[in-house]
């Protein structure tokens, strides 16, 4: 399984399935949430990318994050995981995006990481 740094450089290099299969991964091995500790190894905006997965991820398993993504700011400037040209589906991800990702101004589509 790909650790939290991996998939936010994934994420940071439009590595889209990358963060898909962590999220399966996370699934399958009942990933503990509210127990994972702050990946010391990331500063700035990988950080913020880092604490918007794990509330994501806590909030779809239904426990509460971690306290130390709560001091962890948004991005300078805004990250969109939607291709520049798709200008309706960005305006669904402003919009109606996963809030732990919008709070950081990180915008995606509403079913981001969800699987079936």
């Amino acid at each position: 399984m790909k650790t939290l740094a991996e998939v936010v450089s994934a994420i940071l290099n439009d590595e889209g399935l990358v963060p898909r299969q962590w999220a399966v991964d996370c699934a399958r091995e009942r990933v503990r949430w509210d127990l994972l500790k702050k990946p010391s190894e990331m500063t700035g905006d990988p950080l913020s990318i880092a604490a918007s997965l794990v509330e994501l991820m806590a909030e779809r398993a239904g426990v509460s994050s971690p306290s130390w993504t709560a001091e962890i700011p948004g991005l300078q400037e805004p990250l969109y995981l939607v291709p520049a040209n798709m200008k309706r589906s960005r305006a669904v991800a402003e919009k109606e995006g996963p809030m732990a990702l919008r709070r950081r101004r990180i915008y995606a589509m509403p079913d981001y990481l969800t699987y079936s």
